[in-house]
């Protein structure tokens, strides 16, 4: 008696499974034969993932997230240079406090929400930058959730300072990171002190650091760099710097000022409207109880401010219009505004006149 034939009819279920594993095989055979293609597949493998356009344009992406509402997001490169002494520093720390604390920076600035912000000094004495968060912060509870690395509390404790030109050290800060997801604010300051035996001028040589700060964004984090103007007052060194980041904020400093004040105006800003965009001064305000704090103006504002403090210091409106370097006929609407807006009474600062005016001085 002849055995009976078991026919068994193929899973179709089974088909694309079996081709893939068919592909798989072909590829490590041609690896196995062509070094090149090895070293080429992991990209090859990338680039065909790519996708059509009504996929794409499908896809649930998520949003944008204010880290600070109307100047900056989540997951931002960001750069802020000045000259020395314009206030640069004090602007970051004010800025990571209010990002710890989902507080109110000045203006129309405000972290909705408190995240951990870890900040980075490569070149002040730690005893004057604990000097300047005392003061911009009476205590500790008002400070957040922000976590200081001093590179010299870390020099006098025997342990490696920060170095960004070394790829272990880039690569330490890739997995603290990582360990840490509740941080989401970075400030690097400064570029020069964290980057020790780098020239400032080659591209090629900021290449690395430039791989791993985007690498900082693929996670979500917002890093802010601190960096230095040159004598012709932009950023020092190779634009190269600027290419992938999002924000980038130059200070100047205001002359003519009994109170410090400084002009933030973005250079470059993803993302932001138009209105966002518009320039601003900020006031270094140090009241009688030792605290400082940050006051936000617009430049229209202090615009307006000038020409009625110069009213009232006596000056006739061509000699004002000579001094802000605007027409006379300008000036005339400037100083019917300020009396319109309760600035001056007649040529006489009022009291709300003496506030807007504070700091400046006929010079």
């Amino acid at each position: 008696m002849q055995p009976e034939l078991t026919i068994v009819k193929p899973d179709r279920m089974s088909i694309p499974h079996i081709q893939t594993r068919v592909i798989e095989d072909v590829k490590k055979e041609q690896a196995e034969f062509d070094p090149e293609m090895s070293e080429l597949q992991p990209y090859l493998d990338a680039i065909s993932r790519s996708i059509g356009i009504s996929d794409f344009l499908s896809r649930k992406l998520p949003k944008l997230e204010w880290l600070v509402e109307q100047l900056m997001y989540l997951g931002q490169l960001i750069m802020l240079f000045a000259k020395a002494g314009v206030g640069k520093t004090w602007f970051a720390l004010s800025l990571a406090l209010a990002i710890s604390q989902g507080k109110k920076l000045f203006g129309p600035f405000s972290a909705p929400r408190p995240v951990a912000v870890l900040y980075v000094d490569g070149e002040m004495s730690a005893s004057e930058l604990q000097e300047r968060l005392k003061s911009l912060c009476t205590d500790a509870g008002e400070c957040g959730l922000l976590q200081i690395l001093s590179s010299e509390l870390l020099a006098q404790e025997g342990f490696k300072t920060p170095n960004l030109s070394d790829p272990k050290c880039r690569e330490a800060f890739l997995r603290y990171v990582k360990d840490k997801p509740d941080i989401r604010f970075v400030v690097l300051d400064n570029i020069s002190s964290l980057t020790p035996g780098m020239s400032e001028q080659e591209r090629i040589e900021w290449d690395d650091v430039n791989q791993w700060l985007l690498a900082m964004r693929r996670l979500g984090l917002t890093v802010l760099l601190i960096h230095h103007a040159g004598k012709g007052g932009d950023q020092r060194g190779t634009s190269a710097r600027e290419d992938q980041l999002d924000l980038v904020l130059k200070l100047t400093k205001v002359e003519g000022r009994k109170i410090p004040t400084f002009k933030v105006e973005f250079q470059k800003a993803r993302s932001l409207t138009a209105d966002q965009k518009k320039p601003f001064l900020v006031e270094i305000v140090e009241h009688q109880n030792g605290k400082i704090t940050l006051q936000h103006k617009l430049v229209a504002e202090d615009d307006l401010a000038q020409v009625a403090f110069l009213v009232s210091m006596g000056l006739p409106q061509k000699e004002i219009g000579k001094r802000l370097g605007i027409a006379q006929g300008t000036v005339s609407k400037k100083i019917a505004k300020a009396r319109d807006q309760k600035l001056l009474q007649g040529n006489v600062l009022t009291e709300c006149g003496e506030a807007c005016c504070a700091g400046m001085s006929e010079d």
